[in-house]
């Protein structure tokens, strides 16, 4: 398949702990610099191992994949789990621009009432 996609996971090397799930061609799993700084908090303070959990499928199954094992494990801005995933998956397709108003629905669902950090409750 030219166009293989994959699915990994990076768990936290000190114990194991599953914290990002991600959709990915060539290096991407292993591309520590393009990342989130919540990310590179984690990684810089437990280390990294990257995990193939799903090889060589088309962009839609590995969405697919990716949706299911983000919600299997849980995001931390929503209280659900350990993962620094900022979305539940299934977003961007390789290549695309993103609208203006694509962009905006995104940071809604990032900065709204999901977000943990944003509560007044946790705020105090």
């Amino acid at each position: 398949m030219a166009d293989a996609f994959y699915v990994y996971v990076h768990r936290r090397a000190s114990d194991n702990v599953v914290f990002y799930v991600g959709k990915g061609q060539k290096n991407r799993a292993y591309d520590f610099i393009r990342r989130s700084k919540h990310w590179k908090s984690v990684a810089n303070k437990h280390g990294v191992a990257v995990e193939i959990v799903l090889a060589n499928v088309c962009e839609a199954a590995a969405f697919e994949h990716e949706c299911e094992l983000i919600r299997l494990y849980g995001r931390k801005d929503c209280g659900l789990g350990p993962l620094v995933n900022k979305s539940d998956g299934g977003e961007g397709p390789s290549g695309s621009v993103h609208t203006v108003e694509s962009r905006k629905a995104r940071s809604a669902r990032v900065t709204g009432d999901c977000n943990v950090s944003k509560r007044p409750e946790v705020r105090a």
